[in-house]
């Protein structure tokens, strides 16, 4: 009998039951489920983020970058609390801009905006009215800061509208235009560059 086919033969047997038992082989053609973020941790591939009370979610996260910009941990770690329903805010999604009144007791891990006006951040369930969305919530942490309509509307003086308040993309809100010299009246598309009439 010949011992080094048989020897060679247990070795492929070996070899192929550890590739199943870490799975080197998956169907999408990637070696690992294990991923090395931007941030500097290595990461499961897919994974779930909760709030610290698992009171919401889970958010189904999938990477579909060998090389995502944060990972799990990253993005767990980043959900805050608002200040007013208790409620979880994760990262990308619409948040408010409130100010206190007088005799509000500020919550542990809130997180102030502006210390002048006292603005916390706070989750867009909150929100009077779509109108008073202010930004979002991003990674790694942070406000990006969108005008409301309701700024839009003090700034030009005009009745606003969006079909995508959640968005608050410049491009998504209309404002209306009083026709000038028998020309009709319109919507327009705000920009920053818009002035009033």
């Amino acid at each position: 009998m010949d011992y080094k086919f048989i020897t060679l033969a247990v070795i492929l047997i070996v070899l192929f039951i550890l590739a199943i038992h870490y799975r080197w082989f998956r169907k999408d053609g990637s070696i690992s489920d294990y991923l090395k973020a931007k941030c500097g941790h290595q990461t499961k591939r897919k994974g779930s983020i909760y709030d610290e009370d698992k009171e919401k979610g889970p958010y189904e996260v999938e990477f579909t970058t060998e090389e995502p910009d944060f990972c799990l941990d990253c993005l767990r770690r980043s959900v805050i609390k608002c200040p007013w329903c208790n409620g979880p805010i994760f990262p990308g999604e619409p948040i408010t801009l409130y100010s206190p009144e007088k005799d509000f007791k500020i919550p542990d891990g809130a997180v102030v905006f502006s210390k002048e006006l006292l603005q916390f951040v706070g989750c867009g369930r909150c929100a009077d009215t779509g109108a008073d969305y202010s930004g979002f919530w991003i990674m790694p942490g942070k406000v990006v800061r969108k005008k409301s309509l309701i700024e839009i509307a003090a700034e030009t003086g005009s009745a606003v509208m969006s079909n995508n308040v959640s968005g608050l993309e410049e491009s998504d809100v209309m404002v209306f235009r009083k026709g000038e010299d028998g020309k009709p009246d319109k919507w327009v598309p705000y920009s920053r560059e818009f002035t009033t009439p």
